[in-house]
Order: C-alpha cells, then structure tokens, then sequence
C-alpha cells in the first residue's frame, strides 16, 4: 500500500460519518423514490448504513484487497433485499459515494477508489445465490 493511499483509507475512516449524510443527501436529490419509499427516518437509516460501508471501504484500502469492500456489500445486499430494499437504490447509493468522495477528499482519490467501486458494483450486481 501506497501512503497515498494509506492517507485516503484514513481521511475515510475518520470523516465517514461526514462523507455519509453527503452520500445520502445527494442520492435523496437523484431520487425522489427513496424520501418516499423510506421517509423521514430512512435518511438516518442510510446515514448509518453508508458510514458502516465507508469504514469497510477504508478497511479494504488499508489491507489493498477490494474484495473486503465488496464482501461487505454483498452482505449488505442480501440484508436490505430480506428488506425489501431494491438493488437498484444500493447502487444509486454506492454511485453517490464514489461521486461524494471525489468531491470531498483531496489526491487522487478517484483512481484510488474505482477499482474497489469496480469491484463492488460487479459484485452486487450479479444474482444472489441460494
């Protein structure tokens, strides 16, 4: 690991609860869906959601491994379809993210991240198996 990205996986971690509710946010203004779907309390539900996936994001910087981020995801995906929660807002959300932390995080955080993002969507995006 790079100390590039050493310093994103640590800028993450210690700003995820920050980069969450810009997370959500814009993905609550991409959607007019989710405020209905979930209402009041489903921001602060995705809040804690997103800074849990930003942690687990950090921790597969930190180890080089993007199959630690999209592992995480994977379980968080079968988690919210027993849910009820379409697939279709875990990537608006994940496509938020990675917007959010190109915007907010300083480097070259954009080359960092895609591979891991990468990663993630082809995983998540693949049928669940029984």
């Amino acid at each position: 690991m790079t100390r590039a990205t050493a310093f994103t996986a640590e800028l993450i971690e210690t700003s995820a609860r920050g980069l969450s509710g810009l997370t959500v946010a814009r993905a609550y203004e991409r959607s007019s869906e989710l405020d209905a779907r979930y209402g009041g309390e489903g921001f602060e539900t995705w809040r804690h959601s997103v800074t849990s996936r930003l942690e687990s994001l950090a921790a597969a910087l930190a180890s080089a491994d993007p199959k630690v981020f999209s592992d995480d995801l994977l379980w968080f995906r079968s988690l919210s379809t027993s849910r009820g929660i379409p697939p279709a807002d875990l990537l608006l959300v994940l496509d938020c993210m990675e917007d959010v932390l190109a915007e907010q995080l300083p480097g070259n955080v954009p080359e960092a991240v895609s591979p891991y993002f990468e990663a993630a969507r082809s995983a998540i995006s693949e049928e669940p198996s029984a």
